[in-house]
């Protein structure tokens, strides 16, 4: 079965397996070399195309062709493997870019709301220290506007009261305490000189000027228009308008 090449190498390789004296070691040999083939050739599809070509290459060429074609299925391997470990490592890097840009963003992004907060709290506290200012000054200007309407009230009153004491006088009417006209003609002039120059009481109650004025007769009757412009008139002196 096992037929000798006239390459050096394998003369080399064979010489000492077999020998004229031993033809059981030849044998034994022969069928060592054809499994060893049958098994290469199943390994290796290149010896395998090479024994199917009729042309069987020496064994120290297929040992060697088989482990380059390992080591480049090893090496193609490898390199596989180097890519894809690269595209991993290009990926991680660009994670690690992006997370660092989110992690910094986010710091920012706290870093204004807190600014925020702080400044609307601020905001806030001055707003509500104004509302409160505010509510001070209405419940000032409120109790102010009630004195001042209480006091306009008492001086419409007063006015009222002195218009209707000077405007509703009818003719030969005195005001209250003044002393009654004296008809007797000798006695005349006495009680045109204490017209004149009256007392301070009368019956012992004090009177006023504006008493005497409302104790004149009126020549002619008044209409209620006068009167009403003769009250107007006097509230706005009163007023300074």
């Amino acid at each position: 079965h096992y037929q000798r090449s006239p390459s050096s190498s394998s003369q080399a390789i064979a010489s000492p397996l077999v020998g004229p004296s031993d033809p059981g070691h030849l044998r034994r040999a022969s069928r060592g070399m054809s499994s060893g083939v049958s098994n290469l050739q199943q390994q290796s599809p290149s010896l395998a195309s090479l024994d199917a070509s009729g042309v069987s290459p020496p064994l120290f060429e297929r040992l060697v062709s088989d482990d380059v074609q390992e080591l480049k299925s090893y090496s193609r391997i490898i390199t596989t493997q180097n890519e894809r470990l690269a595209t991993l490592e290009r990926v991680n890097d660009d994670l690690e870019r992006r997370l660092e840009r989110m992690a910094k963003e986010k710091m920012r992004l706290e870093a204004e709301c807190v600014a925020t907060e702080r400044h609307w709290a601020e905001k806030y506290a001055e707003l509500e220290n104004q509302n409160n200012q505010w509510k001070k000054n209405v419940e000032t200007e409120q109790r102010k506007n009630g004195h001042l309407r209480e006091q306009i009230y008492r001086k419409d009153k007063e006015l009222h009261r002195i218009l209707q004491r000077k405007y509703d006088g009818g003719p030969g009417k005195l005001p209250p305490g003044a002393p009654p006209a004296n008809t007797n003609p000798q006695t005349r002039p006495m009680s045109l000189s204490t017209s004149i120059t009256p007392p301070n009481h009368i019956n012992g109650k004090p009177y006023t000027p504006q008493d005497l004025l409302e104790s004149q007769p009126n020549k002619e009757p008044v209409k209620e228009t006068v009167k009403e412009r003769r009250a107007v008139n006097s509230l706005l002196d009163f007023f300074g308008m």
